[in-house]
């Protein structure tokens, strides 16, 4: 119920009599939008039966989250985002502010589409642009500093979710918001899409053959692992979807770097130590340290001059011509959208090296 925060009041003449009439008057005809005071008693009692349900008469509720418990309006009306932007699209929620990582803006359009204001996010949060926003509520990413989410509090009622595990979060998030139904949508409909998706991945890599991917960041050059092997969910880790949902297989020296390395998801790897991944299929995702256009540039101009290399040239999957270059926007981040992102992806680097037109 929408409740007025505009308090009323009942005149106190002296006479008994009339005093009892008014308080008749006043406790029998509440105005449109407030909430007489027998209403308020029966709600007040049943919101004591239930410490998780909306308070009717306060406009609130109170939401568990990696926070702790929060007492959030029971209808946010201005949304800021702190990292969260790609499970809040996914559940249809408006933003009055995103503050998406500067080279992770793979969502702009989108959030530029619905009107959304965007201040990315660099070493810290803009907090006077979250405070400009005057929002109601603030989602922000579990990941961030405690110091970051004490500074946002002192703003709005915040919430935090992780944002790695979107799978466990969404339905959290989507509680929070009242959204229970759209979460269960999203997360059968996404099973439903990588199963499909997977069926035309083993189109073009047979189950035999074995698959790498390679971070290359200007003179840095990493692989990522298939999973991180202290994580409960499968498809942890930037290329764990390619891997447990698609069906690609690890090569061996990248699953023992992995065993060696269970709390990373990549590890550095030498120009001269490139021939040693004897992967069959190798994807290659290129990046930018500062998200910069010229940053990027300058790491395609360093990877076309290691392309001419006798060392890459050493490299198995090279001399397959089984090297596929994928959009580092889409795998650098986790959600229900990026990973729609990075099937598509994987499939039009397959399909275009395969399947030339």
């Amino acid at each position: 119920m929408k409740r007025s925060w505009q308090k009323r009041t009942c005149a106190w003449p002296l006479a008994a009599l009339i005093f009892m009439l008014l308080l008749s008057a006043c406790g029998g005809n509440s105005a449109p939008g407030e909430t007489s005071a027998n209403a308020v008693g029966e709600t007040t009692t049943a919101a004591k039966s239930d410490d998780s349900a909306t308070s009717a008469a306060s406009g609130v509720k109170t939401v568990e989250n990696e926070l702790g418990q929060t007492e959030i309006p029971a209808e946010p009306k201005r949304i800021v985002s702190v990292n969260m932007e790609d499970m809040l699209l996914a559940l249809d929620v408006p933003l009055v502010l995103a503050t998406p990582v500067a080279r992770q803006d793979y969502l702009n359009g989108k959030l530029t589409e619905q009107g959304t204001e965007i201040v990315p996010l660099t070493e810290t949060v803009n907090y006077e642009a979250i405070l400009a926003a005057q929002p109601d509520l603030i989602v922000a990413s579990a990941q961030l500093d405690p110091e970051m989410h004490e500074q946002l509090q002192k703003i709005a009622p915040t919430i935090a979710f992780g944002r790695s595990d979107w799978r466990g979060s969404l339905p959290k998030l989507a509680a929070a918001l009242g959204l229970e139904d759209r979460a269960q949508t999203i997360l059968t409909g996404h099973e439903d899409l990588i199963a499909e998706t997977k069926a035309k991945v083993a189109a073009y890599i047979g189950s035999g053959e074995t698959s790498a991917f390679l971070r290359v960041q200007e003179s840095d050059m990493r692989l990522f692992f298939p999973s991180v092997l202290n994580d409960s969910d499968p498809y942890a880790g930037y290329v764990g979807l390619a891997y447990a949902g698609l069906g690609l297989t690890a090569s061996p020296e990248v699953l023992k770097l992995q065993q060696e390395n269970a709390d990373k998801q990549n590890v550095p790897i030498s120009q001269e130590n490139l021939p040693d991944i004897t992967a069959d299929r190798l994807f290659v995702v290129a990046l930018s340290e500062d998200g910069s256009e010229e940053g990027l540039q300058k790491t395609y101009d360093q990877l076309n001059a290691l392309e001419q290399g006798k060392i890459w040239q050493a490299v198995p999957a090279v001399k397959a011509n089984h090297v596929y270059l994928l959009n580092m926007k889409n795998w650098l981040i986790d959600g229900p959208n990026a990973e729609v992102l990075k099937m598509n992806d994987l499939l039009r680097a397959l399909q275009s090296a395969e399947d030339p037109a």
